[in-house]
């Protein structure tokens, strides 16, 4: 890119001095009209804020999104990229640059974006900021590095109209609620975990994803005034708390059957209450006993949650300080769950996971957990896939984990067909727990 608008500078440099002159490097900051007994949003950024997607903003990490409170995770655009943040205990996925305009995430994915705009030729700069600003959510902070001068609007009208000037040096503001004068997209942003996707967003196709009425964004007045700093409960896992249920629900405009939250969260036949207490609850929880004392004794650093859900896993993590080297989520049945993550201040992805993952190639993980998604797929060669993938994952001293009470008579026989060949071949070996669930680990 040529443009002569553009001074290309260092990303690293340039972050941390957008914090500088906020003040916010090594802490977080509580406004002056606020009372100090609350941790109410106010500037741009609030201690409330915690999940930061950053995009191509290159190999090293920013350390200002690793202090206390802040959940980060690193798109890139080369395997070498990815392993050196792996390697640093940062989470991180890689994509090819056209990737960048179509990202796997839901619609309000993460509470700020970063984008280094001097990492892409400026042909792709449209689609890219439009995706920056679709995955931003209600009133999330984006950054913008790489460019001395940068006008938003000259890239995507779209974001343009989303966003507002922000307080610190090239930042923007995400607006809250539907935005006058732009159509109403009518399904979710994001490719479905098969590859299809509804909307296609560019600089000339335009449109916002849906805002229902009664919205109360976690940065608010309202909400973020239930935050307190004088409580041994840490304002992440307040956030596990706090969150506006009903913000999940309604994510389309129209309905049709509705999303998996508006089916789920229905009075009647005994889900409702499941949803209440298993997906949008105060207290996550998912790790079973066993799992969950090597968790503690530390022998499990590098996690990925394979059919994430709601994020459970994350959140119980979290809030009983458990401390991990790396995380990663993945796969939800659509947009509304993804939404709860986003919520709770998580951040999961969208993946087939019978295609390998965009992690980098060396990049292992000493527990591959999954649970209740395996009896969806109805064949062997799909069992077989989906093992063979998270193989290739999985560290030598590693564990797949896998556990689904649904159905299980029927994807149980298909998964042991599957592993016993695995077995025969030397590439894996497994255990089946009286209770029906798999401890695989692979040969190594």
């Amino acid at each position: 890119m040529t443009s002569k608008n553009f001074l290309f500078n260092n990303s690293r440099r340039a972050v941390t001095a957008c914090f500088l002159q906020a003040g916010y490097f090594g802490r977080r900051s509580i406004p002056p009209n606020s009372k100090k007994e609350h941790v109410a949003a106010g500037g741009d950024i609030s201690e409330i804020h915690r999940s930061a997607i950053l995009l191509a903003t290159g190999k090293e990490r920013l350390p200002v999104f690793h202090g206390p409170g802040f959940f980060p995770l690193y798109i890139v655009t080369a395997d070498h990229e990815a392993q050196a943040l792996f390697e640093e205990r940062a989470n991180s996925l890689w994509y090819a640059l056209e990737r960048f305009q179509d990202l796997p995430f839901t619609d309000f994915a993460a509470d700020i974006v970063v984008l280094d705009v001097g990492s892409f030729p400026k042909h792709l700069l449209g689609g890219v900021v439009t995706e920056a600003a679709r995955i931003l959510a209600q009133q999330g902070v984006l950054f913008v590095l790489g460019a001395t001068e940068f006008d938003i609007s000259q890239f995507s009208p779209q974001a343009g109209k989303l966003v507002v000037a922000g307080s610190y040096a090239h930042s923007f503001v995400r607006r809250l609620g539907v935005v006058p004068g732009l159509p109403i997209c009518k399904a979710c942003g994001m490719r479905s975990m098969f590859g299809e996707r509804s909307i296609e967003l560019s600089p000339k196709t335009q449109c916002q994803a849906w805002v229902q009425p009664g919205f109360k964004s976690i940065f608010g007045p309202e909400i973020a005034s239930r935050f307190s700093s004088n409580t041994k409960t840490s304002v992440e896992n307040q956030r596990l708390k706090y969150w506006y249920r009903p913000n999940v629900m309604r994510t389309q405009q129209v309905l049709g059957e509705g999303e998996w939250v508006d089916r789920y969260s229905k009075p009647g036949g005994g889900s409702k209450k499941s949803y209440e207490k298993a997906y949008v609850n105060p207290d996550p929880f998912k790790l079973p006993p066993r799992l969950e004392l090597l968790v503690r004794a530390g022998k499990i650093k590098r996690i990925l949650d394979a059919g994430a859900g709601s994020c459970s896993l994350e959140g119980e993590l979290r809030r009983k300080g458990y401390s991990v080297h790396n995380f990663l989520a993945f796969g939800a049945y659509d947009c509304s769950m993804l939404r709860i993550c986003a919520e709770r201040g998580s951040i999961s992805f969208q993946h087939n996971w019978l295609i390998p993952l965009p992690v980098c190639a060396a990049c292992k993980f000493d527990l591959i957990y999954q649970f209740a998604g395996v009896h969806h797929m109805p064949t062997v060669d799909e069992h077989g896939k989906f093992i063979s993938n998270m193989l290739a994952l999985l560290e030598c001293n590693g564990v797949l984990f896998v556990n689904d009470r649904t159905g299980r008579k029927v994807w149980s026989v298909l998964f042991r067909q599957v592993l016993d060949l695995k077995r025969e071949q030397k590439l894996a070996r497994y255990v089946e727990s009286k209770d029906g669930y798999f401890e695989i680990s692979r040969t190594c």
